[in-house]
């Protein structure tokens, strides 16, 4: 009896040793929806990030690592064609740039396909003609905001990105997709940071100063805005941080410091103080200039948006007889250039202080036909087309999650001439777009717009018309 316990003890022990990890190759079949390769291997499917279809790839399954990570690429047997040498070092390491190593035409064309793939899923969009997507002269360096958290390491203090799939945070002194001056900004204050002794926050007990380091550049203009994201209201030796940046950076024209002494996962507080300069920035859009604060929310890509409103002006051709209604107009990036083309535009926004925000920059443009509201979307669209406002021309640009079933109701119920529909996401864009047209809207073409090289983001526009629309009566 005894000799049996010991046997199935050891049997038990043996079950429970950690496994070896072991080999294998995969053939990566596809780039799923996020960019990150695809393949099979024994039945099992496996998704490999850095990897591209057509590829033989060799790999590692380490039982004993934590789940995500179990599967390591080793070594690239049998590489694409479209695969090249990514420019950034840390891309191995890096989650901020997912197709980093695929040509940049190649990249265009999986964004394409990735907008084909969504609208498959809809049978009422299969007549409907994707574009080719509109890409960038220059795909790197165009980001004109940059967020980057600060972490003590021993006995030096780094900044960067988080490792794919983890929370472990990459060191990284040259990102190639943020603008060269960011990079001189988060070199600086690293340098300066190091010096000082500044206390760096640490998430995991809560204690420190400096969180994190946002810089905004207004592309346009040349004005560079920098802001300390720290835990009191006051940072220690913050001029001699001054001094260094204004000796390296002709463009700045704002220091801040943004309180944020809460557990929020949030990267910005709600209380701003200014240490030096202007308390915005100007960016550029055509002819308006828009006022850029620490909170404000604005189009990443700024050569992208000049794009994009080129396209709306040539879908709809405004003229001074139209009214149009911009749903999520935001501080008014797309309603203010458009506005002097335009008898009217009447921009709504969920956020108090984003219209109060395109309120100021109408002013300060001169433009005294726009009127930019707040409230719920739902409440202040059924008030505009049920009232005599004469809507005519409707410009939507939802966040990523889309328009609300409410919002596409109302709009069936109560159509719209011409509506111009904007998403960063091309799963609810699909999903709004084909409940618009079984609503009776005609849906024709799509432009795609990578505003986020080297990630699987694309931007799209639609346009589309309904015979019924109210056209003022």
């Amino acid at each position: 009896m005894a000799a049996k316990k010991q046997k199935r003890k050891q049997k038990n022990k043996e079950m429970e040793a950690p496994r070896p990890p072991r080999k294998f190759s995969a053939r990566i079949q596809r780039l799923n929806d996020h960019g990150l390769g695809e393949g099979e291997h024994e039945g099992v499917k496996l998704t490999v990030a850095k990897t591209l279809p057509g590829e033989l790839v060799e790999l590692e399954y380490n039982p004993s690592r934590p789940r995500k990570e179990r599967i390591r690429l080793l070594n690239i047997l049998e590489p694409s064609p479209a695969r090249v040498e990514a420019p950034c070092r840390y891309f191995n390491q890096c989650g901020g740039c997912q197709i980093q190593h695929l040509s940049y035409q190649d990249q265009l064309v999986f964004k394409k396909e990735r907008v084909l793939g969504h609208l498959q899923a809809y049978p009422e969009l299969a007549d409907v003609t994707v574009h080719d997507v509109q890409g960038m002269p220059d795909p790197f360096h165009y980001r004109n905001k940059t967020q980057a958290p600060l972490q003590q390491q021993g006995d030096k203090v780094i900044y960067g990105l988080f490792k794919s799939r983890t929370n472990r945070l990459v060191s990284i002194e040259n990102c190639p997709v943020e603008t060269r001056d960011a990079n001189l900004v988060l070199q600086t204050v690293q340098e300066w940071a190091a010096h000082y002794q500044i206390p760096i926050y640490d998430e995991h007990t809560g204690e420190g100063l400096l969180r994190h380091v946002v810089v905004r550049k207004s592309i346009f203009t040349n004005q560079l805005m920098v802001i300390l994201v720290a835990t009191e209201q006051r940072v220690p030796d913050s001029q001699p941080l001054l001094h260094s940046l204004q000796a390296r950076l002709s463009s700045l024209k704002s220091l801040q410091l943004n309180y944020h002494p809460g557990d929020s996962a949030t990267i910005l507080g709600k209380k701003n103080l200014l240490i030096w300069g202007e308390p915005y920035i100007a960016q550029q859009v055509g002819k308006i200039k828009l006022r850029i604060y620490p909170h404000t929310r604005m189009e990443t890509n700024s050569v992208q948006l000049i794009k994009i409103l080129e396209k709306i002006r040539r879908l709809v051709q405004p003229s001074p007889q139209q009214t149009m209604l911009h749903l999520f107009s935001g501080i008014g990036a797309y309603a203010l250039p458009l506005a002097e083309q335009l008898g009217k535009v009447i921009g709504v926004t969920p956020e108090a202080e984003e219209a109060e925000a395109a309120r100021q920059n109408a002013y300060d443009n001169e433009i005294d036909n726009a009127d930019f509201r707040s409230g719920p979307l739902l409440r202040e669209l059924k008030n505009l087309l049920q009232a005599d406002q004469g809507v005519d021309l409707l410009l939507a640009t939802p966040p990523k999650k889309g328009l609300e079933k409410p919002v596409i109701r109302l709009l069936s119920q109560a159509p719209v001439k011409t509506l111009i529909y904007l998403s960063p996401n091309p799963r609810t864009m699909s999903r709004d777009l084909a409940a618009l047209k079984e609503a009776g809207y005609r849906l024709e073409e799509i432009f795609p717009f990578d505003s986020f090289p080297q990630t699987y983001q694309v931007e799209c526009l639609a346009a589309l018309h309904h015979s019924d629309g109210d056209t003022g009566s």
